[in-house]
């Protein structure tokens, strides 16, 4: 996920493609951005079926508007929470994207 770059999209197809060339991984881009996708089902459901989370870098408060709206949790930051909390994932990012974990 890559909801802190000013270019999440392009940003997110690039790391999809480092780790899945360099590190030989089964990595996707899940679209959600501050204007798109922490309600879309569809997101949800991509997130129940991975088994970790890596956040680009960026602008940390993008990151927080993605998946919260108005102070209340996305169904997608609550499906990040379960697949972490159960053991299931785990999660990793670099600069904005770490220090933006601390409320996942």
């Amino acid at each position: 996920m890559t909801m802190a770059n000013d270019d999440p999209e392009a940003d997110g197809i690039r790391l999809v493609d480092v780790f899945n060339r360099i590190y030989d991984a089964n990595a996707v881009w899940i679209n959600i951005t501050q204007a798109y996708g922490g309600d879309d089902p569809n997101n949800v459901a991509i997130i129940q079926q991975q088994t970790g989370f890596f956040f680009g870098g960026g602008v940390r408060g993008r990151v927080l508007r993605a998946l919260r709206r108005d102070g209340i949790d996305s169904p997608a930051l609550l499906a990040i929470r379960q697949m972490l909390r159960s053991g299931a994932a785990i999660l990793s990012g670099s600069s904005a994207g770490m220090a933006s974990q601390v409320f996942i």
